[in-house]
């Protein structure tokens, strides 16, 4: 029994990480859906809708990023949702750039980011919106790219990319070895026909596809787009349409972001149970390959790791299996206690690897423990 656990659990891991990832690049290739003609010199009119709590200089560097755009500044406005904002943020957002449209949506109280775009959605008079972060600078051809993807009909939403541009720190090359390895899946599925979920930091709807969300929302990134799935569209990734962040945070800080993230599937999936029906999900291979499977991981590397500590005792290869766990977690756990050997990527790449796990592990407890709160922290 135990050797039949092992290589269940061994043959899931290895399709997780190696085998949707090949299947999905030659899928790419014969079943690529063609895309229309597209030119980057059709500039309709959009609205950039930013959330933000307590954003001060964050904002004004935001605003100064997006008034260097390549896209006609005369085309673009800008929607400033302040949601209730203790510091400078609002002057910040009225005076940061004069060559913008700027609009500025005060709201009372800090309700959380959720309310907030609902709040936006109801002054946007254009027919494509962005979402932006604060955070984040935007490439001079990012809305360009974004918008372009619209001359296809049959587009509803196009998620942009987020590029790390400093990886010095070995803590975040491998989150960045992460990014790299999720954007290409993004892409591949996105090829093929539809990926779910953007990249939160930079994507963009026909507004009239938009569907108002719970006031407790943890992943809009997630529901949004697909709400326009569901509703016959398709979701695009764009790798051209870049914004640029700073790898600042340390492990722990990505860790808590990661663990947060991975809690909203949980919720996510409890509100969009379609998304587990065939017959109503036409990316059902890709959703639960890339979303599903890989919170099972934990779970799956445990049983690996039990099963051939059991086999072991019958059979030199599930004693190497045992070995090689063995010494990847001792690797992972060095690096946890001796931060110098993050320099090593192998080592810091085997910290990495755990820490995500862990956090999807401890996802679904934080979920169901009603430990998710979308307001803002200061």
């Amino acid at each position: 029994m135990a050797v039949v656990i092992g290589i269940v659990a061994l043959l899931l891991i290895g399709y997780t990480y190696v085998g949707y990832p090949l299947l999905l690049g030659l899928l790419s290739v014969v079943k690529r859906k063609k895309s229309e003609q597209r030119s980057e010199e059709n500039f309709p009119a959009l609205t950039v809708v930013i959330a933000v709590f307590n954003g001060g200089e964050t904002l004004r560097s935001k605003l100064q990023s997006l008034a260097s755009s390549a896209y006609p500044l005369d085309k673009i406005r800008v929607l400033v949702v302040d949601d209730g904002s203790d510091d400078d943020t609002v002057a910040i957002a009225k005076t940061a750039v004069a060559d913008l449209d700027v609009t500025v949506l005060s709201l009372p109280v800090n309700a959380g980011k959720p309310s907030a775009l609902n709040a936006a959605m109801q002054q946007v008079d254009t027919a494509i919106t962005v979402f932006m972060d604060a955070r984040q600078r935007v490439d001079p051809n990012c809305l360009a790219r974004l918008v372009s993807r619209f001359e296809d009909a049959d587009v509803g939403a196009v998620s942009g990319e987020l590029v790390i541009v400093d990886e010095h720190n070995p803590e975040q090359v491998c989150v960045g070895l992460y990014w790299r390895y999720e954007k290409w899946l993004r892409e591949r599925e996105s090829e093929i026909y539809s990926t779910a979920g953007a990249t939160g930091a930079v994507y963009a709807i026909r507004t009239e596809l938009y569907s108002p969300l719970h006031a407790d929302t943890v992943l809009d990134d997630f529901d949004t787009p697909v709400q326009i799935l569901r509703s016959g569209k398709r979701v695009v990734f764009e790798p051209g349409a870049v914004v640029i962040d700073t790898s600042q945070d340390s492990l722990d800080d990505e860790f808590q972001r990661k663990l947060r993230t991975l809690a909203g599937n949980f919720q996510s999936f409890h509100r969009h149970g379609w998304m587990f029906r065939l017959r109503e999900n036409p990316i059902f291979w890709q959703f639960f390959s890339h979303k599903v499977l890989r919170l099972a991981i934990p779970w799956l590397a445990l049983l690996l790791l039990l099963s051939s500590a059991v086999a072991a005792f019958h059979s030199g290869f599930w004693l190497l299996m045992l070995l090689l766990q063995i010494v990847f977690y001792t690797a992972s756990y060095a690096a946890f206690v001796f931060p110098q050997l993050r320099e090593s990527r192998l080592l810091s790449f085997a910290l990495t690897f755990c820490t995500l796990n862990i956090a999807a592990a401890r996802a679904p407890f934080r979920y169901y423990s009603g430990g998710l709160d979308v307001r803002w922290r200061s």
